[in-house]
C-alpha cells in the first residue's frame, strides 16, 4: 500500500506521509492501543525508501527527525 501511495511522491510529500503515519501511531499509543500503533509505525517505515538523490542534509533530517523517533516508538509498543 505504501509503495502505491508514494511511488511518484516528492521528498517533501514522502516526509509528510511518514509524519502523518507516525502521528496516527502516536495517537493510538497514547490511547494504549499498541497493536494498531505498531501498524501505523510499520507503515511509516515503508515510506523510507527514498531515492538515492537526496542530499546529505535531507538524509540527516530523515534519520534524526523521522526514522529514529518511529523506531523508538515502535520499540516502546513492543515492550
Amino acid at each position: 500500500m505504501a509503495s502505491m501511495d508514494l511511488r511518484n511522491s516528492t521528498y517533501e510529500e514522502r516526509c509528510q506521509w511518514i509524519t502523518h503515519k507516525k502521528n496516527e501511531g502516536n495517537v493510538d499509543f497514547k490511547l494504549k492501543k499498541y497493536e494498531t500503533a505498531i501498524d501505523f509505525y510499520l507503515a511509516s517505515l515503508c515510506g523510507f525508501d527514498f531515492k538515492k538523490d537526496i542530499s546529505a542534509e535531507q538524509k540527516l533530517f530523515v534519520d534524526e527527525q523521522l526514522k529514529i523517533p518511529v523506531l523508538n516508538n515502535l520499540a516502546l509498543c513492543l515492550m
